[in-house]
């Protein structure tokens, strides 16, 4: 993107004197201002436009969606910050399905060599006692579900930590169905390379989540490799179920932030 910087000081020219041939405007130099205005133009997004499709090192973008449907969806495709963005839909693969009674939500095929992945809660809730997790997965292999080395607990006080942990995902302690939990758990590729991996990626998991309706702390940690075969060994898909698989989401919202 390019920003528009006047070539020609065309005030100057009104203090100069009577027959100065500078004093003169030319149509050269209006023709020079209007390639440099239509460049600058040409460069930015549309405002009607819904997605960006290229950014450039350094720069950035501020994008406001007005329309007054329930279904809102952001996209950023291509950038070194890739945002997917699931409230009251899962619309991450361009179509809308009702958020309500979803038992995963998932993102869709992401671009490979991602560096960090933030999974931000707002409000959640689920209509059953099944435990949360998320699932990483590649094209080449799907959702990967054992090997996770995750552990979360419930703190309600200093003295009572209610830990326990799971290999199915990066898990999440909420085991209730009146919970309403808001926070962050923040995955982070360890390995991040565009080279070809002789093993596969590896994630550290960490975050904190509060369960609004007990008043309680939810910690969240974990580790996890990749396959080691190419091309299940780069993480492109990410999940967030249930362990049961079977409890439904019923409400909030679930922003995945995706960073190259």
């Amino acid at each position: 993107m390019s920003n528009y910087t006047q070539s020609t000081d065309f005030s100057a020219k009104d203090a100069l004197t009577t027959g100065d041939p500078e004093k003169i405007i030319l149509g050269a130099d209006i023709d020079a201002e209007f390639s440099l205005i239509s460049t600058a133009i040409s460069s930015k997004m549309d405002d009607s436009s819904g997605t960006l499709t290229s950014l450039d090192t350094g720069d950035s973008a501020i994008v406001y969606d007005t329309s007054a449907a329930a279904t809102k969806r952001i996209s950023f495709l291509n950038l070194r910050n890739q945002l997917a963005s699931v409230s009251s839909s899962d619309s991450t693969s361009g179509t809308s399905v009702a958020f309500t009674g979803l038992t995963t939500l998932d993102t869709g095929s992401l671009t490979v060599n991602i560096k960090r992945i933030q999974v931000v809660f707002a409000q959640v809730s689920t209509n059953g006692t099944d435990n949360w997790i998320i699932q990483i997965g590649s094209s080449g292999g799907g959702y990967e579900t054992t090997g996770y080395r995750s552990e979360s607990g419930i703190i309600a006080d200093s003295t009572n930590p209610l830990l326990n942990s799971l290999t199915s995902g990066f898990h999440m302690r909420v085991n209730s169905a009146a919970a309403v939990v808001s926070g962050i758990v923040t995955l982070v590729n360890i390995k991040p390379t565009a080279a070809a991996l002789p093993s596969g990626e590896e994630w550290v998991a960490s975050g904190i989540l509060h369960n609004d309706a007990a008043g309680t702390i939810i910690p969240v940690a974990g580790f996890k490799s990749m396959s080691t075969a190419t091309p299940q060994n780069k993480l492109t898909q990410l999940r967030v179920t249930t362990a049961g698989g079977t409890d439904t989401f019923d409400a909030g919202v679930i922003h995945i932030i995706v960073e190259y």
